[in-house]
């Protein structure tokens, strides 16, 4: 990883908006990510995102090795995606 340009922030600004992003209310997620949390020992945080991707049919991207060992079929390294 490295660091971002100030003159590179307007690309990713770009780019971003050109990702499929939607927004999701927390309220549908949180009773399944708090008992997925708890089942599994891990932050409800964390949880949260693989709650979303297991609604979604997808995974997650993380550098989080602890998340990808509770959740290897949902959370992924980044490289390992596609």
């Amino acid at each position: 990883m490295g660091t971002l340009a100030p003159e590179q922030t307007v690309d990713v600004f770009d780019l971003a908006e050109t990702l499929p992003i939607v927004s999701v209310d927390v309220m549908e997620l949180w009773r399944g990510a708090t008992m997925r949390a708890i089942h599994a020992g891990h932050p409800a945080y964390d949880v949260f995102f693989v709650e979303l991707a297991i609604r979604l049919r997808t995974v997650v991207a993380s550098f989080d090795g602890k998340l990808r060992r509770r959740f290897p079929e949902y959370v992924k390294r980044p490289e390992d995606i596609g």
